[in-house]
């Protein structure tokens, strides 16, 4: 049985996932029933949610591997087909077949960067009643590939690619041997195939494409100490691609380095926007703006400086500063953030609750309160997150934390209170749907807890909540045996 998708994948390959038994017939073949199947696991894999298997794997417990992979939290879109699928007949009579197919699969991950990859499979089932159950599920490397397939590995590729897909992986790969001089020769050679039609068939469309060989031609200029050129590439991808958190971050850098302060705290910003999880990234959004809204010269060569040390450093740069301003409203938390930095925590919240700018000033507040945290003080953390919500409800992450907190005191209802599933909501719909499925099972409330675990594995979950998802299902679903 062939099904139609990408023909990445040379005849000598096909021929390899063949294995011994007899193969069905035409007129024979349930084809229905494995063409649902195999389409339900190119769905799964695409989405990094095994939970949509559970129909042909009850338990899911030939799949449960995959529940607890935490590649799958590193991934933001991936793209799986099958290729040479065969239907091969184990025991007729006891309804038993093995299903053999290569697996494609291009990954684009969270740091802007892809891998590709194939890998052999063997799925043996049964069909029986109408109901077609997964007995086993096997991987491995077909004949033809360079290596094993390995999901959290760069993946092989192959002459079925397009010319400019070959010369930006060849440019990859020169990068790691360190041939600097070829990398680039390669990724412009990358960019001027597709500005000339030699459209790639990577997930994210040619724009991307575009912009990440611009991004890493940018990087190996920046090197080099080739700036200007560095921002030419730049300027050219964010043109074609201007949602880049990456290349908007280097171009930022690129920009304060020649002391252009505001179009680097722009682009800088515009990157959080994309993409806020990048602490980084936020603390030198925080800085820069203090300094550039600042009049004082001192105050301003004083920021500024912060972001060129280490914490270490920086520790000795502030003391004397806040030793004549205890209670300055940014010096005090950026005192405190470079004794966390330079691993006394101890320290840092004793500065802070020094200032007596806790719970009153936002920023200092929200540190201490992540500081205790991580000190293990759970109850002063969930006292100093509750004051952060009463001076700016929907500020950063507090919500995510005082879920965590409430839960983890046994306090349920309160938890169960801040998941607001809105728009505005900094909690994912998926992992709004399994909290709440959790937290109902711990208060009582059943049927409200079965109805948002079911909702949330049609969703891509951390791998964590992910297994703690299937336990709970598992264990509903014995008891109502």
């Amino acid at each position: 049985m062939e099904r139609t998708g990408l023909r990445l994948i040379g005849f000598s390959v096909l021929v390899a996932v063949m294995l011994p038994g007899d193969l069905l017939a035409v007129d024979e073949q349930p084809g229905a029933y494995f063409d649902g199947f195999l389409q339900t696991y190119e769905e799964a894999m695409s989405s990094g949610n095994p939970f949509l298997l559970e129909p042909f794997d009850p338990g899911l417990q030939v799949f449960q591997p995959l529940l607890s992979s935490p590649w799958y939290d590193g991934v933001e879109r991936s793209l799986v087909a099958l290729e040479g699928v065969q239907v091969t007949t184990i025991k007729a009579e006891e309804g038993l077949y093995a299903l053999s197919f290569v697996k494609v699969q291009e990954d684009l991950l969270r740091d802007g960067t892809f891998t590709r990859g194939i890998a052999g499979i063997r799925v043996e089932v049964r069909l029986h009643e109408g109901r077609l159950t997964v007995l086993s599920h096997k991987t491995f490397a077909p004949k033809g590939a360079a290596a094993v397939y390995q999901s959290s590995n760069p993946r092989t590729w192959r002459d079925e690619h397009s010319e400019a897909e070959r010369a930006l992986y060849g440019g990859l790969e020169d990068l790691r041997d360190g041939d600097l001089q070829g990398a680039e020769e390669a990724l412009t050679r990358a960019v001027t195939l597709v500005e000339a039609g030699d459209h790639p068939r990577f997930l994210m469309g040619p724009a991307y494409f575009i912009g990440m060989c611009r991004l890493y031609a940018a990087m190996l200029k920046y090197k080099r100490g080739d700036f200007p050129g560095a921002a030419q590439d730049l300027d050219l991808g964010l043109k074609v691609h201007p949602d880049f958190p990456a290349a908007l971050n280097l171009r930022a850098h690129i920009h304060f380095g020649e002391a252009e302060y505001a179009p680097a705290l722009d682009l800088w910003r515009r990157s959080l926007e994309l993409s806020p999880e990048q602490p980084v990234v936020r603390e030198v959004v925080d800085l820069l703006a203090n300094a550039t809204e600042s009049k004082n010269k001192k105050f301003r060569e004083l920021l500024l400086s912060l972001m060129h040390v280490p914490p270490s450093q920086a520790v000795q740069l502030l003391v004397p500063s806040v030793k004549d301003k205890p209670r300055h409203p940014v010096l005090v938390p950026l005192l405190a953030k470079a004794h966390l930095g330079a691993g006394d925590p101890e320290k840092a919240l004793q500065v802070l609750e020094a200032s007596r700018l806790v719970g009153k000033k936002l920023d200092a507040t929200y540190l201490a309160a992540r500081i205790s945290l991580k000190l293990q003080q759970p109850e002063r953390a969930l006292e100093l997150f509750e004051t952060v919500r009463s001076l700016h409800p929907a500020y950063r992450d507090v919500t995510v934390f005082l879920v965590f907190l409430y839960a983890s005191s046994g306090r349920f209802q309160e938890a169960l209170a801040q998941l607001d599933n809105g728009p505005d909501s900094p909690v994912p719909a998926g992992v709004l749907a399994a909290l709440r499925g959790k937290y109902f099972l711990m208060a009582g409330r059943f049927l409200d807890a079965v109805a948002d675990l079911r909702e949330a594995t049609h969703t891509r979950l951390p791998s964590r909540l992910r297994a703690e998802v299937a336990y709970f299902l598992q264990r509903i679903d014995q008891q109502g045996r």
